[in-house]
């Protein structure tokens, strides 16, 4: 029995060396599904989810109106959302986790391609806490790391492959091009590869890939331009700061480690920025080279240039993830054989159990709407929403059915825009009235209504009753 299993092991294993990208989709694709499925329903949709759903439950050409009216980003993913299953939460979130799936191979066949320990590198995408916390939220980021995934993977195949090609120019070109239409900041990502192919002798396959990405792209460049005075609305609200010195620390964090304030995952952070310095050692190594390219105009320039805009978050680079993994690789590869395997456990078992707690752990984005529908259900009172932040989320749950009653933003970058109207406020039958507000307000009170007991659900959602007045 025992050398029968043997046997198979053997076999098994033989393949495996014969047929390393097939065996690597599949262990690796696997690994991934397995991981990043537990975030599919252990929150509630966030707000920043909500507005993706009321997006898509629009027309294709209303989508298209709204996204170029309202919002700085393009309409690929919205629009890929709007003809895919989105009526729960869970099948909205299938549509990140599938290509979230795909990324970890990719990763693979790009360290396969640029000599550095791929399998390594494959296992740190399988079971990267940021990519596993996109791979379950309903917005277009886990797109942009596919994207920067399959960017790098061709990149690598045009500078290490045989010559140029106009079949892979092409290739490379729709890539790009489809990145753009993901998220405008992949174009940081597109540049890398143009220049590493310029800097690497592929200049043939440079001109094909940009003179594709410039034809494909051109209905979505007209596109960008009506936006532009969305976005100068935007960056002239308070909703994210400049980039400091401690805003780059919290952006590789969040890329590394999940989350830039939760304690575990900045420890995991730093090991993995250890590593990547660790890199340096093999600075002279081409492979390392691309990878320093792709990490300094992917992540370097968008945060110099947020340095005088607001206008970065981490998730916005998420592009440069396989990258900045990929040198994590080559960090690792410097160590001594035993060392490197010992390290590279431990930071896979630490990955994991950031991405299994994740599932457990308070989300402040993704709060408990449900939870505070349901109260105002049980009072019989009319759901009505004062602090703004929870309005999409809770015209998700309940479109149609709460009233709206904050002073419209000077500047929306909370999606109000994509609310479907709500019920008429005060109540015209004077019943009772529950204000969802932040938590850090007084109780908000309606005249002639007596005050009623107020409820912490936590993540600065209170929910206040007005109880209905006495008489008519």
């Amino acid at each position: 029995m025992r050398s029968t299993t043997m046997r198979s092991y053997w076999k098994l294993r033989e393949w495996a060396k014969a047929h390393q990208t097939t065996a690597a989709f599949l262990v690796l694709g696997t690994v991934s599904a397995v991981l990043f499925a537990l975030g599919l329903n252990s929150h509630e949709i966030g707000r920043d989810e909500s507005v993706s759903v009321l997006v898509a439950r629009h027309s294709a050409a209303d989508v298209i109106r709204l996204l170029t009216a309202h919002e700085p980003n393009p309409a690929g993913y919205f629009l890929m959302l709007h003809y895919w299953p989105h009526d729960s939460v869970v099948a909205g979130r299938l549509l990140s986790l599938v290509p979230a799936i795909l990324v970890a191979p990719l990763v693979f066949v790009a360290g396969r391609r640029l000599s550095l320990p791929a399998w390594t590198a494959g296992l740190l995408a399988a079971t990267s806490p940021f990519l596993a916390y996109y791979a379950a939220e309903t917005r277009n980021y886990a797109w942009l790391i596919l994207f920067g995934a399959a960017a790098q993977a061709l990149t690598a195949e045009a500078i290490a492959g045989a010559a140029p090609s106009l079949a892979l120019g092409l290739a490379i070109g729709a890539v790009l091009a489809a990145g753009l239409y993901i998220h405008y900041f992949a174009v940081f990502t597109d540049i890398a590869v143009l220049v590493v192919l310029v800097l690497w002798g592929r200049r043939y396959t440079a001109i094909i890939a940009a003179v594709t990405t410039v034809v494909l792209f051109a209905p979505g460049a007209i596109m960008l331009a009506q936006q532009v005075g969305a976005t100068g609305n935007l960056t002239s609200a308070s909703w994210q700061s400049r980039v400091d010195l401690s805003g780059v620390w919290v952006t590789f964090t969040s890329l590394l480690g999940g989350t830039g304030d939760y304690l575990p995952g900045l420890l995991l952070a730093a090991v993995f920025v250890g590593l990547s310095l660790m890199a340096f050692r093999r600075a002279a190594a081409q492979t390392t080279r691309v990878l320093l390219v792709f990490v300094l105009l992917g992540i370097g320039v968008p945060l110099l240039a947020g340095a005088f805009l607001k206008l970065v978050t981490p998730r916005y680079l998420a592009a440069s993830l396989p990258a900045l993994l990929l040198l994590c690789g080559a960090g690792l590869a410097t160590l001594p054989r035993r060392v490197n395997r010992t390290v590279t456990a431990g930071l896979l078992l630490a990955s994991v159990a950031l991405i299994v707690s994740a599932s457990g752990r308070f989300d402040g984005q993704k709060l408990k709407i449900q939870e505070a529908l349901q109260l105002a259900q049980a009072n019989h009172a009319l759901p009505a929403i004062q602090g703004r932040q929870f309005a999409t989320a809770a015209a998700y749950y309940a479109p149609g059915q709460v009233a709206y009653v904050f002073q419209p933003p000077p500047a929306d970058y909370l999606g109000l825009w994509s609310l479907p109207p709500g019920l008429s406020f005060p109540p015209a039958n004077r019943g009772t009235v529950a204000f969802f507000d932040y938590c850090n307000n007084p109780p908000t009170r309606l005249n002639g209504y007596m005050p009623g007991t107020r409820t912490d659900l936590g993540g600065n959602l209170c929910i206040d009753l007005s109880e209905s007045p006495q008489g008519p």
